[in-house]
């Protein structure tokens, strides 16, 4: 008896190290995604700019970033993680919208989405 004790103890604190153990790993997961985003961000900034605009670039940096929010739309994620990567994910189509068609790039609600990105995964 106390051995079925002692295992069920051990089982049940091993579950409780583990749960917590994969919600910081969740966390720490989209922080690095955020943290790719804003670098997925800049490149596009970059590739947009006045004067030394490049198509490809941009369409390169828009293709990362939406890789790098797929990551994130597996579920398990605050609903103002969720909501920012909708936003994202719609800013950044809209993004590739205005460039296929040879149009300025408001890059505006890109940034927006991609701060509110950062703000909810560093939220416990």
């Amino acid at each position: 008896m106390r051995t079925a004790l002692t295992a069920t103890a051990t089982a049940a604190l091993a579950l409780a190290l583990l749960t917590g153990c994969g919600g910081q790993s969740g966390k720490h997961d989209c922080a690095s995604v955020a943290d790719a985003v804003n670098g997925n961000v800049k490149d596009l900034r970059a590739a947009v700019a006045k004067g030394t605009g490049n198509p490809r670039d941009a369409a390169t940096a828009l293709r990362k970033l939406q890789l790098n929010l797929d990551q994130l739309t597996s579920g398990g994620n605050s609903s103002a993680t969720s909501k920012a990567v909708a936003d994202l994910s719609l800013a950044a189509s809209n993004a590739k919208n205005s460039l296929d068609k040879g149009e300025p790039v408001d890059l505006r609600p890109v940034t927006t989405a991609a701060g509110a990105l950062t703000s909810s995964c560093g939220k416990g």
